[in-house]
């Protein structure tokens, strides 16, 4: 990636925040308040970071090391407690993706406070970790279970980890986008997904399959 592709993905990505966050309304409302205050706002469900997070491309070590090339922001400002006790690989991650932030956040503040207010969105590029779906979407039927977590957006699929006295969990596989609930005693959940990701070193395509397999998941 060259720093002009990195340019444009990191300004591409701060208008779909502005967009999906609806900005030029939120300034529209709120006249007399300032871009942290919008951040504050839109983050308390973590909207921005879920954002962040789906369009930052980060499948690996070596699109790690492309960021990090690419950015004028200095790695070594990143906060070390992010990666500790993490290796290698992570810490490329780690660091990547807070460096992109930082950008993007930079990006989005300099075009809410000149007021441009472009519309558009990202599609949610599919990674060894994720399955973007969006600006579509994807049901899926989850039923409730032991290891079926209820989310603030989404439902996580959760197996080993604290719950089980280890320290990583063996499974962990979010399925983010509106939920609806379904039954009262055997609960079935429809998520209208925008994508589905993980939160282990392993491949999000073999743990959809484990998840279909070993938890009932289904895709409608």
């Amino acid at each position: 990636m060259t720093k002009e592709e990195y340019v444009d993905k990191v300004r591409s990505t701060a208008v779909a925040i502005l967009t999906e966050c609806d900005a030029r309304e939120w300034k529209r409302e709120n006249e007399d308040k300032e871009f942290w205050a919008f951040e504050e706002d839109k983050n308390y469900d973590g909207q921005i970071h879920s954002i962040l997070d789906a369009t930052c491309g980060l499948g690996g070590w070596k699109e790690a090391i492309d960021v990090i090339q690419a950015t004028e922001q200095d790695p070594d400002s990143v906060d070390s407690g992010l990666y500790e006790g993490c290796g290698w690989q992570r810490i490329l991650i780690c660091i990547a993706y807070e460096v992109f932030q930082w950008d993007v956040m930079e990006t989005a503040k300099d075009m809410f406070e000149t007021d441009v207010f472009e519309e558009a969105v990202m599609a949610y590029p599919d990674t060894p970790h994720q399955k973007g779906f969006f600006p579509k979407t994807k049901k899926f039927k989850i039923p409730s279970g032991p290891c079926t977590v209820k989310m603030g957006g989404g439902i996580k699929i959760y197996e080993g980890g604290r719950y089980a006295g280890t320290r990583k969990p063996s499974l962990s596989v979010v399925f983010e986008g509106e939920v609806t609930a379904m039954g009262s005693k055997n609960i079935r959940y429809t998520v209208n997904c925008r994508r589905v990701y993980n939160q282990t070193d392993t491949d999000i395509e073999d743990d959809l399959v484990r998840v279909k397999e070993e938890y009932g998941v289904r895709e409608c």
